[in-house]
């Protein structure tokens, strides 16, 4: 019988969705492979529990843009509808739901990865990596925040694995599903990939799209 793949999830926090708690889920169901870490990204945040609404308001607008702002506040309200919405649905209300992996005895490493000035590129200093290095992985699943860089996309023999919201030769960038439904196409596509240091440029190991 040949041994198992070693696989291991980079994720925000022991609290995930619905849809990572399946797929660590699914793994243990396998015989070709096996979720066996957890890489918990911790991000060092500036505290802001003692600043005002207006004073949060006001630094965001600086960091982003007036526009980018009102774009991130229009999603998040429509978000927070589609939530409520699907809660009604019997299919769909538990889409949300959060789970603690803590309960579920995963071996799992801690990290801080460097975040770049936009908040969007990750890269891992040499200490993480080693830290990663030592569990012996074969492959890594992006299942977290951020855009991976640099010597982290190396540090597993089979690379990292990345699932991306959109058929790329169609539509790139998000939300997910937005441009489909504005586009009426009768479609949404999603691809799986090895990630690569270019964006959007990873070798598709799998494509497809349902309705």
């Amino acid at each position: 019988m040949n041994k198992k793949a070693k696989v291991g999830i980079i994720i925000d926090d022991y609290i995930v969705s619905k849809q990572i708690k399946d797929l660590i889920d699914l793994s243990r169901t396998s015989d070709i492979y096996d979720i066996s870490c957890l890489v918990i990204q911790r991000i060092n945040k500036p505290s802001t529990e003692k600043r005002s609404l207006i004073t949060k308001i006001t630094n965001r607008i600086q960091s982003t843009g007036l526009k980018r702002f009102i774009q991130d506040v229009c999603f998040q309200t429509i978000t927070k509808c589609e939530k409520k919405l699907l809660k009604r649905s019997k299919r769909f209300r538990d889409f949300y739901e959060k789970h603690d992996l803590q309960d579920m005895e995963i071996e799992s490493v801690e990290i801080t990865p460097n975040v770049s000035k936009s908040g969007f590129v990750y890269r891992y200093d040499d200490n993480d990596l080693d830290k990663i290095k030592e569990k012996d992985l074969d492959i890594l699943i992006r299942g977290g925040s951020g855009i991976l860089r640099g010597d982290i996309l190396d540090v597993c023999p089979r690379g990292i694995i990345s699932f991306h919201h959109a058929n790329n030769d169609v539509n790139r960038g998000g939300p997910p599903g937005f441009w489909e439904v504005f586009l009426r196409q009768p479609t949404t596509g999603f691809i799986i990939q090895i990630l690569k240091d270019e964006l959007d440029a990873g070798d598709v190991i799998y494509q497809g799209k349902g309705k």
